[in-house]
């Protein structure tokens, strides 16, 4: 990663990292030539914080406030099942909002859908 905030991205990488974010979406290209023109000096802390995070899925349990699991179902950089996991695990049993063919970035994708699935969800709770 710090070789990267230096010299251009590898096509190969930059183009399985496009393909895993957006899968076939029409984004898929802006976000590649974005990257490319981009000052990627600032990468470093927001990798390494992925990176190096902390694994939760231990105290999951342990969250107590209403959640909202969104996912896509063609995420390649986080399964499905690791959604559906997430979701079954915090103390409500959220069910998991599954976008058909949905890649990692699904928010950008599939904004439309997103944005629907949170104004329900901000719709249903009760203070």
């Amino acid at each position: 990663m710090r070789q990267w905030q230096e010299t251009p991205l590898p096509t190969g990488v930059r183009d399985a990292v496009s393909q895993m974010l957006f899968g076939p979406s029409p984004i898929a290209e802006d976000w590649r030539s974005k990257w490319e023109q981009a000052d990627r000096s600032q990468i470093y802390f927001p990798a390494d914080a992925l990176i190096n995070r902390d694994d939760i899925s231990t105290a999951l349990v342990d969250i107590a406030c209403p959640s909202l699991v969104i996912h896509g179902t063609a995420d390649e950089g986080v399964r499905i099942e690791k959604g559906r996991k997430l979701a079954k695990g915090l103390r409500s049993h959220t069910p998991t909002v599954e976008l058909l063919g949905g890649p990692h970035a699904v928010n950008m994708t599939h904004p439309e859908l997103v944005n629907a699935a949170i104004r329900e969800f901000l719709g249903e709770l009760r203070f």
